[in-house]
């Protein structure tokens, strides 16, 4: 019988609650400014599960992420899909969706993790959003 895969660094990483800080910016609306609680979860050596408490009008938000490293780096939520590579503590994907274009950057730092995450139409950003993560808590 197979052993079980042990989680990838990502993932590894990853695990655990976090306070959130959370910036997005979209053209022609209002910036809005989000703090919450996530606890991330692992599920398999590269799902997490993650839920981000009182997130949307007082209600938890549930979703599942799939980080694969298998010489690049694959990111799927749902039927999306983005791919890039990791160098040192840093990654960076890109994924499309209809006629959008998902670019995302990820620090990985110690206690800290930073997601960036830009939407572009016709080349042009319509939207950036900055989550800054502080550990809490090591699951």
């Amino acid at each position: 019988m197979d052993e079980p895969r042990q989680p990838n660094d990502v993932i590894r990483f990853l695990d655990g609650t976090w306070t959130t800080k959370d910036i997005t910016v979209v053209a022609g609306s209002k910036v809005t400014f989000a703090d919450y609680i996530e606890e991330i979860k692992i599920k398999d050596h590269e799902t997490i599960s993650i839920t981000a408490f009182a997130y949307d009008n007082g209600k938890d938000k549930n979703r599942n992420m799939t980080i694969a490293l298998d010489g690049e780096v694959v990111l799927r939520q749902g039927t999306f899909s983005a791919r890039g590579s990791k160098k040192g503590n840093c990654i960076t994907l890109s994924g499309k969706e209809g006629n959008k274009t998902y670019n995302f950057r990820m620090y990985l730092m110690d206690d800290k993790f930073i997601f960036q995450r830009d939407v572009l139409e016709d080349d042009m950003v319509v939207e950036a959003q900055m989550s800054y993560l502080i550990r809490k808590l090591r699951s």
